[in-house]
This record gives C-alpha cells, structure tokens and sequence, in this order.
C-alpha cells in the first residue's frame, strides 16, 4: 500500500536492527518510512560490529552461531551486490591466554568437537609478543567477522532518502494515533508500526514494560602506523582496526552511569590497559560513547503488542547486532508478511 503519505510500515529507529528490517521490507515490495534522530553518537555508530563465534572468559560457542553466520553472510555479501559498498570483512579473532588457567580452558575446548570449526590449538610467539609487552601465548578464533556499521546506515539513510521515506527527527510517541485502519502520525498513515528504537525503547510507553536496561559502552579511537591492519585482538579489551584508517579499543562499560557524554572514569581504564599491556604506541584521537539495549534474559525482542494489532517490536541486539539483525530481521520479516510463527525464545509474549 502506497499512496502519497500512506505506507505499510512506518519503522521507528535506523540502527542496524531497522536498517535490516527496513530493506528486508522494502526488498518484498512494501512501501516503508522510516523515522530516525541522526545522532551521530548511538551503540549502533559506534560499535565495532564484530561477529564472534567464540565468546567470554570461558570460551563459549555463540548462541545459534552456524546458522547467525550463514544468513550474515548471505545478507551482507547481497547489499554489498546491491549497493555497490564493502560492509563486511573475513577476519579471524586472535585472543590473547594471559596466564595458565586461560591456556587450560582453551585447551579442554579445543578438544571438543563442537568447538573444531571455530577454535585453533594454542600458539606462542608471534604477532601477540610484538604488541603486547608480557603475553605470547594465544588462541585463534576462526570464522570471525567484521561489518561496518555505519557504512550500511549511511547507506539505507541516503536510499530512503531518495526514495521520499526517510524524516529526520525525534519521533513524538504521544503524537501516534491508533484507529481500527492503522496508524497515523501528523500526515503520515501506516497499516502497521514497527519499534527499533534502541537504548531509546526504554521511553516507549507502548512496551515500557518490557525488561529492559541501559548499558552504558564507550571506546577509545586509536590510530598507529605499526598496528596491523587485518588484526583484531582481544586481552582484556578488543582492538580492530576499522576501515578508515583508526582503530577501536574497548569498551570500558557502565550500568550506573546515565551522563551521555564520555566520562573520565572509562577514559582512565582504556588508556591504562593501554600504558600498562601494549608494547607498541598509539595516538590518542577521541573517544565515544553510547547506549545499548540489554534485554533481562539476553534474548531480541521480537512481536506484537498484546493490545494492539499491527504495533510491533524489533529490539534489543545489545552488543551482538552484527550476527542476530540479519538472521532475525528475516524471522521478523516474514512473521509480518507471511503470518509465521516467532521462535518462542524471542517472541516478547515470554515476558507476558
């Protein structure tokens, strides 16, 4: 349905979680607009979209992780096809053992079968004794990934924007009209609304009700003319270069802090990581910070409100929105187009 200012969807938010649901859509034939605030600093243009297969102090697979890669790559090797831009990137994770224990516990994984495609045997030397001033020893995980986040933003804003579908500012949830043909906002009329609204759902009085908290990340933006380029790393923090010539070093996190702005106390923990474990230099050139969504069970939110029909939730990636927004943004997709049923373990009705 699409007739001046009448849509099928109206999408709230255009980080990566609307951004992949917006071309999913759009891509069947639906006439979508989509509403954003063009913040420069939000958890999805700052993150560093790094796809991990193998996670945590204890090494363990990703949740659902053969199948969240295969779709990744179908989905971000097609916009690539489509958009004529590089989004995605091949790069295995190199993690730094700091002590006997850490060696241990990669060791017991390696020798699990399930673990084979993803986990190398322990390796000495190397890279990792040329970066870091104490450590040697390193695992190698395989079949990692890097997006670029703003790249596919930049990307979807300038589309929508082309094609008349994209307003820019804050959306005025007390504006949005329900009636029994769907949903009007100002001029606008949609059949049916879709929330992707980040850290901002929170302020959502349609699904305030939801659980969900405000993680507070922030990154330090490095650049070296030594670092290597196709290197990521992770000891205690993640360091990867991005395509722009810096490199992402973090992140420090808060659950206490509310202040939007970059605060001293993770500048001093990233900025002492670096002085106290890195032997080579880097060049300082910024730092950033922004919420995320995390969900009470770690989980999307995936739905429809239990009131009313056509309102819809699409939500709460938290730091892994590189490899769930492909996979899941289809699952969503065709709940909405074709009436399927959403995986028990996302649908937001759990919480009801």
């Amino acid at each position: 349905m699409f007739s001046g200012n009448k849509f099928d969807f109206l999408i709230v938010g255009l980080g990566i979680a609307g951004a992949m649901l917006a071309h999913r859509l759009i891509r069947s034939g639906k006439e979508v607009v989509v509403f954003d605030q063009g913040k420069t600093e939000t958890s999805s243009r700052i993150a560093a979209g790094l796809i991990n297969p193998v996670t945590g102090r204890n090494y363990v697979r990703s949740w659902m992780i053969e199948a969240l890669l295969e779709e990744a790559k179908t989905c971000y090797t097609g916009f690539e096809s489509e958009f004529n831009v590089r989004v995605s990137r091949a790069m295995d994770i190199v993690r730094v053992l700091k002590d006997g224990q850490e060696e241990e516990r990669w060791m017991m994984r390696t020798g699990d079968p399930a673990y084979a495609r993803f986990m190398g045997e322990v390796r000495r030397g190397g890279v990792v004794q040329e970066i870091f001033l104490n450590e040697d020893t390193f695992g190698v995980v395989k079949g990692g990934m890097r997006i670029s986040f703003p790249a596919i933003l930049d990307t979807m804003r300038e589309y929508l924007r082309k094609k008349g579908c994209y307003i820019e500012g804050k959306f005025d949830h007390e504006v949005l009209e329900i009636n029994p043909a769907g949903y009007r906002y100002g001029d606008l009329s949609a059949a049916e609304v879709i929330f992707c609204e980040g850290a901002g759902m929170r302020k959502n009085p349609f699904f305030s009700a939801l659980p969900m908290s405000d993680n507070k990340g922030e990154i330090l933006v490095l650049k070296s003319d030594v670092y290597p380029r196709d290197l990521m790393v992770k000891r205690k923090h993640f360091t990867i270069p991005l395509d722009n010539g810096t490199i992402w070093f973090g992140s420090a996190n808060s659950w206490k802090d509310i202040n939007e702005m970059p605060s001293e106390r993770a500048f001093r923990i990233l900025k002492e990581d670096l002085e106290k474990h890195y032997r080579i230099p880097f060049e300082m050139m910024g730092q950033r910070a922004a919420f995320r969504p995390v969900v009470k069970d770690r989980r999307p939110l995936l739905g429809t409100h239990p009131k009313h029909k056509g309102m819809h939730v699409f939500n709460g990636f938290g730091t892994k929105g590189a490899s769930l927004a492909p996979y899941f943004s289809k699952v969503m997709a065709h709940y909405l187009l074709f009436g399927e049923q959403l995986p028990a373990e996302v649908d937001v009705r759990r919480f009801d």
